[in-house]
């Protein structure tokens, strides 16, 4: 204990004087061992692309080996009471996505993201609506006009209910004045996809990592996105709040620790992190997927989940979707 807190005050002393950088000589005791970082996402998965592409620069800065551990199942339950579990050194960290914020209320689990101390945010994936490449609705307010003139003919659709797009549809129904709520859900990506360019449903909310390939086919044309401002990589695609719809919807991904890692070694880990973000690998990898740097500290990490946990908590509760723990 008086190691542990003699190291915690001098990472106090360094942050106060803005002097705190990762050397080898301050990551000499920690980490000693190799870094676990475990994803419930599947292989391929988001969750687990984000840790193999921070694996290699994490390794190289940090000196260890770190191991991705796959742990899918019952919607992040799994791997959240699996990483509960984990010993406390700092040494084994789990990623984590908004959906370990929103699902938890949904399907009343025992723990959710906000339960766990946030190491670091990493990257943001937005929120976009899209439609067919010959679709006539140059953006969110041509298709919310067009519901409004036929509310059975259009369809918005996404992933299934729960998830962050059907929260952003419930809000732009709201915001837009659209009383009867008749979102259309779909298990997986590839049948939203494919009811979209079927014309079976006239509006897809997604993300645009997923569906880059659709995009520069000119397949589909992303309409709107919800972000508070454009996008550097998507200049000619509107926001909501440019149309009138002061809405947000980002997809975030980070990495937490287990209750009870000590301060001072969630310090270290997030200057390693951030630090490995800045490979140019990884900033290829960002690029690429249209992702952008989503970075917060541990504080301002652990403050937000707690603030979107109670948030999302009060839309799901209005939605009538709530299931008690």
């Amino acid at each position: 204990m008086r190691r542990g807190m003699k190291g915690m005050n001098l990472l106090v002393v360094l942050l106060v004087v803005g002097v705190f950088v990762v050397t080898p000589a301050s990551v000499k005791a920690f980490p000693n061992k190799p870094i676990s970082l475990v994803t419930w996402s599947s292989p391929g998965g988001g969750g687990d692309v984000l840790g193999r592409n921070l694996q290699r620069p994490l390794s190289k800065i940090a000196g260890q080996r770190v191991i991705i551990v796959n742990k899918p199942g019952g919607s992040g339950a799994v791997a959240m009471e699996y990483a509960e579990k984990m010993k406390p050194d700092g040494h084994q960290l789990l990623i984590v996505t908004l959906s370990g914020i929103i699902t938890p209320h949904v399907a009343g689990t025992r723990l959710s993201v906000a339960d766990f101390k946030g190491l670091i945010r990493v990257q943001l994936d937005p929120e976009v609506l899209m439609v067919r490449g010959d679709s006539p609705y140059k953006n969110a307010k041509d298709a919310i006009e067009a519901k409004k003139a036929d509310p059975g003919g259009i369809k918005f659709a996404g992933a299934f209910l729960g998830n962050l797009d059907s929260l952003l549809c419930y809000q732009l129904f709201k915001a837009a004045g659209i009383e009867k709520y008749d979102y259309v859900p779909f298990s997986g990506g590839g049948e939203a996809m494919t009811a979209l360019l079927g014309g079976h449903v006239q509006v897809l909310f997604g993300n645009p990592s997923e569906v880059a390939p659709q995009v520069e086919s000119g397949q589909i044309r992303l309409i709107s996105i919800a972000t508070p401002e454009r996008l550097p990589g998507l200049p000619n695609v509107p926001t909501l709040k440019e149309q009138g719809y002061d809405i947000e919807g980002v997809l975030w991904r980070g990495i937490v620790a287990p209750p009870g890692t000590p301060d001072d070694r969630i310090m270290i880990m997030n200057q390693l992190v951030k630090t490995a973000m800045q490979d140019p690998e990884f900033v290829k990898y960002t690029e690429r997927s249209q992702l952008s740097d989503g970075y917060l500290t541990p504080e301002q990490f652990h403050n937000n989940n707690q603030k979107q946990y109670k948030a999302y908590g009060e839309i799901i509760e209005k939605m009538g979707i709530r299931k008690k723990k």
